[in-house]
């Protein structure tokens, strides 16, 4: 894209790599880590990239506050994902000998293995997320919204906070992808009217189309692969008429699995994007990049 901007400036691919990467060492290899001289990288830039912050074309909106809360999960949970894990790792060691880790086969198959340790982790984690939501519920008096990707899960935690509702008369509903458009707007109106409530919805179905502004309140249940899905929900509450000064996000992490490994991938290049472009401007995320490199954790981790 720079090079169409400025062939000039930007010739080559391998020069701009010369030039303005940075590189680091992961122990087993050197790595792409982000603009080496971002001060300098600006003002190279400056007369074809115009940036700017939200905060500067709609300061009525609020900013993101992102809690991470850790918890350990049960034993037969834990055995059940360390299981999953070991013959992750076997497996795919077997495909770097067999000389296949880039092959489209191997990136399906890598990312169905992830999809199922991450299965294991929503559904453990399911305790504390309704016991986060019950303290939630007793202590404030305001809305929440769960966002969930497995239909199981959702339907489990959507299942345990009925009674929880039903004490604090606090209307529990439900946001999955099975719904129609019509259906949709008529759950988000019903959310937006109620004085409080719970909604549980699936991350995916909730990306675009949305306007939950009557809330402030949310919890990332089980992580995405590309984080965009994820900030494509935080965004269905940063809308004109939002009160508050800020939407707070909690994410549950389990400590020790691929919620850690992906949320130390995902802060870092999220540091590194904003060094170089404007502070709160997202990304352009590389889904394929950070499967790479959670795959690289997970048998890092393992050794």
């Amino acid at each position: 894209m720079l090079n169409m901007l400025d062939p000039k400036k930007f010739w080559s691919y391998q020069s701009f790599l010369n030039n303005w990467v940075d590189y680091y060492w992961d122990g087993a290899k050197h790595k792409e880590g982000g603009i080496r001289n971002p001060k300098g990288f600006k003002e190279h830039i400056k007369d074809i990239a115009i940036r700017r912050e939200r905060s500067e074309v709609m300061k009525e909106l609020p900013e993101i506050s992102r809690l991470k809360l850790h918890c350990e999960i049960e034993e037969h949970a834990r055995k059940a994902y360390d299981a999953e894990v070991s013959d992750f790792v076997k497996w795919y060691n077997q495909v770097i000998i067999d000389g296949e880790e880039d092959s489209n086969t191997t990136s399906q198959a890598t990312i169905a293995r992830l999809q199922r340790m991450r299965h294991i982790l929503g559904l453990a984690k399911i305790p504390y997320t309704v016991e986060w939501t019950e303290e939630f519920v007793e202590e404030t008096d305001r809305k929440l919204v769960i966002f969930v990707h497995h239909k199981d899960v959702g339907e489990i935690i959507y299942q345990q906070l009925i009674p929880i509702g039903k004490a604090n008369k606090v209307e529990i509903l439900k946001l999955h992808a099975g719904l129609s458009s019509e259906d949709r707007f008529a759950m988000q109106e019903r959310f937006n009217q109620l004085p409080r409530a719970i909604m549980v919805a699936s991350t995916l179905a909730s990306g675009e189309g949305l306007n939950l502004q009557t809330c402030a309140d949310c919890i990332m249940h089980e992580r995405q692969w590309n984080p965009m899905n994820e900030e494509q929900a935080e965004g269905r509450f940063i809308r004109i008429g939002q009160m508050s000064n800020a939407v707070n996000a909690t994410y549950i992490h389990a400590e020790k699995s691929t919620d850690t490994q992906l949320d130390s991938i995902i802060e870092r290049k999220r540091r590194q994007f904003h060094i170089v472009m404007n502070k709160g401007e997202i990304p352009i995320w590389n889904e394929g990049s950070i499967i790479r490199e959670l795959t690289e954790a997970i048998i890092a981790g393992a050794a």
